[in-house]
This record gives structure tokens, sequence and C-alpha cells, in this order.
């Protein structure tokens, strides 16, 4: 069976991919820290699941990740750089998340996508899907109008904000440790989630819903309605 994945793809069997349906999809991920339970490339992980079912079923294809993104960022006086769940969540101390290393300025990560989509037009492709680390998310979508206007692409999220969440999502929480456990169940280790004291770097408590069921039906309902969408537009 031929390969979804954009690396993995010889000449001839990228043309015809490419012509059957000229989706690429990339995974706006990060390398961070979702608590001592997740994978640092939860937000990398999570989306590729996803386009691995869409592109089987309409067509596409799908990019190597990025691991670099944004975020917010705060500089201490002893001149350490602080974002994202550094001090996102404000019932623990700020502190430099153990493994995350992903944080790059706002107009950089730009530059870089306004590079992939150049390249990806240039290529022949005329949808871009993209999806990840929330930051990382919005940044891409904010670029959606100037991507269709310089470069023909139009631009989709992959996962699907109207649909209701059967789970309290959350950076860490029973949402995304449903994903991954449908996704990647090898990687979650809920066993090293501490049992006393204030969970560090986390939203909400995983263990509070979290289940491959969960995580499943998350994956269904969204698959669905992305592969409604692409197929509206191609």
């Amino acid at each position: 069976m031929t390969s979804v994945h954009y690396a993995e793809l010889t000449p001839t069997a990228f043309e015809k991919r490419l012509a059957a349906a000229p989706i690429a999809y990339l995974s706006v991920g990060t390398l961070e820290w979702h608590g001592r339970h997740l994978p640092y490339g939860t937000d990398m992980i999570a989306p590729i699941a996803l386009f691995e079912r869409v592109a089987a079923q309409v067509g596409g294809i799908v990019l190597p990740p990025l691991f670099m993104g944004v975020d917010c960022h705060e500089r201490g006086e002893d001149g350490s750089d602080y974002y994202g769940m550094d001090f996102w969540c404000k019932n623990y101390p700020r502190q430099q998340m153990i493994g995350s290393a992903y944080w790059m300025p706002d107009a950089l990560f730009r530059d870089l996508l306004r590079a992939i989509a150049k390249q990806l037009a240039r290529t022949g492709f005329r949808i871009l899907v993209g999806d990840g680390h929330w930051p990382s998310r919005t940044a891409f979508l904010s670029l959606s109008e100037e991507f269709k206007k310089e470069y023909g692409l139009t631009c989709l999220s992959g996962f699907d904000d109207t649909l209701p969440s059967e789970t309290i999502g959350g950076h860490g929480g029973p949402g995304e440790t449903s994903l991954i456990m449908a996704a990647r169940p090898d990687l979650v280790r809920m066993e090293d989630i501490p049992t006393e004291g204030t969970l560090v770097g986390v939203s909400n408590d995983a263990r509070e819903g979290a289940s491959t069921a969960v995580g499943e039906r998350m994956f269904a309902a969204h698959a669905e309605s992305l592969a409604r969408r692409l197929s509206a537009l191609i």
C-alpha cells in the first residue's frame, strides 16, 4: 500500500497522489511538556494521526511535522526565557518545563510558513490543512487570506472547533490524553501522573475521563468533518 507521507513517496507515487487530490497536511506541533504522562511530541502525534486517516480516505499527502513554533513568552530578570506552560497556568510558580524545546519569534515562524506555502503552491498543491500546537495553529490560520491571494492555497484547520467535546480538553488533560491513547497507546504513562501535590504544566487532570475509546470517538468525529470539508473543495 502506498504511503501517505511526503518523505516516503517516490516521484511516481507522489505524482499520482497529487493529481488525485492536491491536498497537503502540515502538523505545526512542538516538543513541549504535556505532563509527565504524555510524550513531548503530543502536538505532532495527534494531528498526524488525524491526517493519516483522512489522507487514506480523501487523498492528499502528509508533510513532515514542524516542531518549532510560537507561544506566549516572558524573559526573567536573570535573562532566562520562559514560554507556554512555563507560566501559562497560574496555579504553580513560573519554571522551565523539563524538555520543552520549541519556541521561536512570531515573525520568524510566519516567514517559515510563508516559505512552506510558496513551495507547496509551486509543487502543485491547492489545499493546505494545518493543525497542532494551539498558538502555532492560530498563526497558521491567520495567514489563510494571504496564502489564498499570494499562492492560491486554501487553508483549513484539521480539528473542527465546532464539534462538541465529550470530555474536558486542555493541555495534557483528558481530551489530549485520549487522543494519544488512541493514536500511540505505547507512549502514554498514566502511572507517572503524581498522586500528591499540584499538577504542574497541565490544564486538567487526565485521570478524570481519559480513555482510548474517547480518543477513537474524537478522531472519528474530526476525521469525518475534515473529510467532508475537503470533499466539498475538491
